[in-house]
């Protein structure tokens, strides 16, 4: 009875370590609250395929251009893409089409979706490297992100700041108030 009891106490902590190893695995990609993925510096962007858990047949492309980059079932490891040139500031929105359940899911904002959920999400290497993991299950799935992952060059994974730079008719407005200013000071003197 007592080995039973110790068997059955290594069995809990082994099984429950590696539940929680395996709950933890991709924590690393967890920031979802980058709006989109943007061209660092003007010149090309290149994928490297890093890896895949899906079941699923994912083919992946970049918006706006012209056929697929990737299947995730056949991409070979380290698998490099040149996905082209672009000038800096470039905004790249990534689909991901799930072909099992005929289902595309986008990069960035969660409104993207269909579902309304985001289904990507990153990690900065270094500047100007990112790592994108993407979930390819319907209502989030299982929220991992690991069913298609990849990384890029030359690209910054974060929400592009706008400066608001006032328009010529603001500053024509501006001066012609100073101007009538003055011209209300000089016939009171």
């Amino acid at each position: 009875m007592r080995l039973f009891n110790i068997v059955s106490v290594f069995l809990l902590v082994v099984l429950s370590t590696s539940a929680i190893a395996t709950e933890n695995k991709h924590a690393q990609f967890a920031d979802t609250s980058i709006d989109n993925l943007y061209v660092a510096n003007d010149g090309e962007v290149f994928l490297t395929f890093l890896s895949k858990e899906a079941g699923y047949s994912d083919d992946l492309y970049l918006v706006g251009t012209a056929g697929k980059i990737l299947n995730n079932q056949t991409a070979m490891l380290n698998q490099q893409f040149s996905i082209g040139s672009f000038k800096a500031g470039t905004e790249l929105i990534f689909s991901l089409f799930a072909n099992d359940i005929s289902t595309a899911f986008y990069s960035g904002k969660a409104q993207y979706n269909l579902d309304g959920i985001s289904h990507t999400a990153y990690k900065t290497e270094s500047n100007n490297s990112v790592i994108v993991g993407f979930e390819d299950l319907f209502n989030g799935g299982d929220k991992d992100y690991d069913d298609l992952v990849f990384s890029l060059s030359n690209v910054s994974a974060n929400k592009l700041v706008i400066t608001q730079v006032p328009e010529p008719e603001t500053y024509a407005m501006f001066l012609a108030g100073l101007f009538l200013l003055g011209l209300i000071r000089r016939r009171k003197s």
